[in-house]
């Protein structure tokens, strides 16, 4: 009760809150040791052709984001941001009492949902130790704080000179009219890194635009861009087989 305990009993929300800012600042960065170690930054020709892309942070802020600000890191633009940094977000967090009325009892438990999104260079099985290794160096001793990790994969990142990908802006210039960028994109397809392992070029592509609110419950897709994407892939398919082996 926190009429009775409150201020001198531990509060595990506010602990969890405190743990949460240490590992990731105001600023933006992540806290955790060694964890930017291994990043690189885009070469000139990536960081080149991600500025012939029709984006600015007024647009996406207003119209993706649809907020007040944007955050992070500011001395990178916001596509090596959303492309070329690691992350650490939270999603959820759960524990005290959040029902309906009053009830002071000061949560004994809390628990935080987060995701790490990885980029080239770095290793899931690396990551999950030292964000163990930080979270316990940084609760306090009173704090029993455990890591559970669900699930994961090591990012990839595919060499965009191989051959397919000149195929595949063809096969798009042919059909829409305009040129395609190859660009980084965040997600979780555990098949890719297995892929690039072993040495198979990997090509993702979509045929969406940037409004269609992805795994939204009112997601769309125009149908002309179905049917531009199918001819696309066909497109490609074609050119790629008379391109031979790669």
């Amino acid at each position: 009760h926190s009429g009775e305990y409150g201020g001198a009993a531990p509060n595990a929300h506010e602990e969890l809150g405190r743990l949460l800012t240490r590992l990731k600042g105001e600023d933006g960065k992540i806290n955790i040791p060694g964890f930017y170690a291994p990043v690189k930054r885009p070469s000139k020709a990536e960081l080149a052709a991600w500025k012939k892309l029709p984006f600015t942070e007024k647009d996406f802020l207003q119209k993706r984001v649809q907020g007040k600000a944007l955050v992070g890191l500011k001395k990178y633009s916001v596509l090596e941001r959303l492309w070329a940094l690691p992350t650490f977000e939270i999603h959820g967090i759960l524990g005290g009492f959040t029902g309906e009325g009053a009830k002071t009892v000061i949560p004994a438990e809390a628990t935080a949902k987060v995701s790490m999104r990885l980029v080239p260079n770095q290793k899931l099985a690396t990551v999950e130790r030292q964000l163990a290794a930080a979270v316990q160096r940084l609760a306090p001793k009173h704090v029993t704080a455990t890591v559970r990790f669900l699930h994961g994969a090591d990012p990839a990142q595919i060499k965009v000179d191989h051959p397919a990908f000149k195929l595949l802006g063809e096969a798009f210039k042919e059909v829409t009219g305009r040129a395609s960028v190859p660009a980084r994109a965040g997600g979780s397809i555990p098949v890719v890194p297995a892929l690039a392992s072993a040495g198979a070029p990997v090509i993702l592509t979509g045929i969406g635009l940037p409004d269609d609110r992805l795994h939204a419950p009112n997601e769309k897709l125009d149908l002309k861009q179905l049917w531009d994407g199918i001819e696309v892939f066909r497109r490609f398919y074609d050119l790629l087989g008379g391109a031979g082996r790669m």
